[in-house]
């Protein structure tokens, strides 16, 4: 039997099952995708008359909830230097995540030295179980001078530390090679006399 017998019957079906299914979804008209669920750490600011004291704003949006979800669950947790002092948990209805929200906390720096604090956000369902997940970190490095805080590593804060001192004169040039050299190759650089 010829093909062009079934090139009629062929090409309806197709044409039932586009019909059917429906048309392609396409992506929004400026290709942008929207994350279902953001937790970020906005701020991480000195408490007034404290020193080691500071206060951390966390941001949580979920601009696009999830069918079916009914609440997020927000943790905080710290390491190192760093220790919470306030809220460690939260659970956020769909409403108010929708919305968008400023969670606050509270932390102190035990001494100079590293640590970090990671924020944690899941989007539960009514059972309880997780649709989406989000997660953010802060990176401290405290010295006898200043604190310096980030977002990309504690290697990236160390390696601005040392920059800095080149800068103050506190280390020469060829200590600063030497030093980083050091700390690119897995170890810690030695502290600057402060």
């Amino acid at each position: 039997m010829p093909i062009g017998q079934y090139l009629p019957s062929l090409l309806l079906r197709i044409a039932a099952a586009i019909l059917l299914v429906g048309p392609a979804q396409s992506a929004p008209a400026d290709n942008s995708v929207q994350a279902p669920l953001e937790v970020r750490i906005d701020a991480f600011e000195p408490r007034s008359g404290s020193a080691s004291r500071y206060t951390i704003r966390i941001h949580l949006a979920a601009p696009s909830v999830e069918a079916g979800a009914d609440r997020i669950h927000v943790t905080l947790a710290a390491s190192g230097i760093v220790h919470l002092s306030g809220p460690r948990v939260w659970t956020v209805g769909r409403d108010d995540a929708v919305r968008g929200l400023d969670l606050l906390s509270r932390a102190y720096l035990a001494g100079p030295g590293e640590g970090s604090l990671r924020v944690e956000a899941q989007e539960r369902d009514a059972a309880g179980s997780p649709l989406w997940g989000s997660a953010d970190d802060l990176f401290v490095l405290r010295t006898a001078r200043e604190l310096l805080t980030g977002k990309s590593s504690l290697l990236e804060l160390q390696r601005e530390k040392l920059r800095r001192d080149l800068a103050a004169g506190r280390i020469s040039p060829d200590e600063y090679r030497r030093q980083t050299q050091k700390l690119l190759t897995g170890g810690k650089p030695d502290p600057a006399a402060d």
